[in-house]
């Protein structure tokens, strides 16, 4: 069964539970293919509950209108799927993965507000903040920490946020706190602008203190450490103050780079 939710417009969303019938995959069809004729971007919000089921000849039928959107992935924007099956999200990770110029968020049945909202544009991030950028006592010295997946609109918020900072002419010390490594979107971190955004940073850093994160970044640091012009270091996370101390500043606040 399909529920189709009163939503903005350019945005689709679904409900869907029980068995989907063809002519509920019909339906949703449609609703797409009218949608990217009157909006530039289709923007699509899919919840599936776990007592969902698909009748596989209605998939077989679908199958041929299904590959005429091929060619007009690109006229699609935010598309977040809700659930708690994880076959399901598994299912779209590899799929956003494997499709060009698409690309999924998934989200617990419990954030479906959040992920809604994400998909009608009343949210820049879909989840909650992956970077953090602390402020500190010394202008030359600059903190962030990361603590999940970055997003595209984070690694482009970095670029401007960087870019700043190498305006003024003078050395630079950083402290990059490293929770938890999420990964990033497709193409977050092979901008141009993101990586002439660390070229110019690795040649302005006088001092670049890495904190905690996996067992593999501590000896990572250290290979390249030997390729910088500034001094690199890892510090364990029970050794931030440590980092902190060989900086020379103490962090005053932080904030999200993106809210």
């Amino acid at each position: 069964m399909i529920e189709i939710l009163e939503t903005e417009p350019g945005v689709i969303a679904l409900k869907i539970s029980d068995r989907m019938k063809g002519e509920e995959l019909d339906e949703i069809t449609t609703l797409v293919e009218r949608s990217l004729e009157a909006h530039e971007r289709t923007h699509v919000y899919v919840e599936i509950h776990d007592n969902f089921r698909f009748d596989v000849g209605a998939m077989a039928a679908y199958l041929p209108r299904g590959a005429a959107m091929l060619t007009k992935l690109h006229r699609f924007g935010r598309i977040a799927v809700v659930t708690e099956e994880r076959w399901i999200r598994w299912a779209t990770r590899i799929e956003s993965a494997i499709l060009p110029g698409i690309s999924y968020e998934t989200f617990g049945l419990a954030e479906h507000v959040q992920a809604l909202a994400w998909v009608e544009g009343k949210r820049a991030l879909p989840h909650a903040p992956s970077i953090l950028i602390m402020e500190t006592d010394k202008p030359d010295v600059i903190g962030f920490e990361i603590d999940g997946r970055i997003s595209a609109v984070e690694a482009e918020a970095a670029v401007a946020f960087f870019n700043a900072a190498l305006e003024e002419d003078r050395p630079l010390r950083l402290l990059g706190k490293v929770k938890h490594l999420g990964g990033a979107e497709i193409g977050a971190f092979i901008d141009r602008g993101f990586l002439k955004m660390k070229l110019g940073l690795l040649g302005r850093l006088e001092r670049y203190a890495i904190v905690g994160g996996p067992s593999w970044l501590g000896p990572w640091v250290t290979a390249v450490a030997k390729l910088a012009k500034g001094d690199i270091r890892h510090f364990k996370a029970s050794e931030e103050p440590q980092a902190w101390q060989w900086l020379g500043a103490q962090p005053k606040s932080h904030h999200p780079l993106v809210s």
